[in-house]
């Protein structure tokens, strides 16, 4: 199923999900994966240390869940967010994986 697919799950329509990476600089701090961006962004803001070192954030979508899960999963493991797990990554890995996501998107 393609990300602008709607699947109907039980008789319910499944949310579109997004994938989102925060940003202070070239460092990434946070990857994360929502249906909904800035109540997922709202709460961070409350409860998490890195959100005001963030300056950046960029949001890819729409997705199935299964979809932006496993992305998400990819791209922590590829970038290696602070704030997920410790390590730095260079600018140049997150606009590989972008990159990767658009196409991925444009192909679909």
């Amino acid at each position: 199923m393609s990300g602008a697919e709607v699947a109907v799950v039980f008789g319910k329509k499944a949310k579109p999900h997004y994938v989102y990476i925060t940003y202070r600089a070239d460092e990434i701090l946070y990857v994360g994966c929502t249906w909904n961006p800035p109540q997922r962004l709202a709460s961070h803001a409350r409860s998490s240390e890195w959100f005001e070192l963030m300056d950046r954030v960029d949001v890819f979508g729409p997705f199935s869940k299964a979809e932006a899960l496993e992305l998400e999963r990819d791209a922590i493991w590829t970038l290696q967010p602070t704030f997920n797990k410790r390590g730095k990554v260079r600018a140049s890995a997150a606009n590989e994986w972008a990159d990767a996501v658009w196409a991925a998107m444009e192909s679909a």
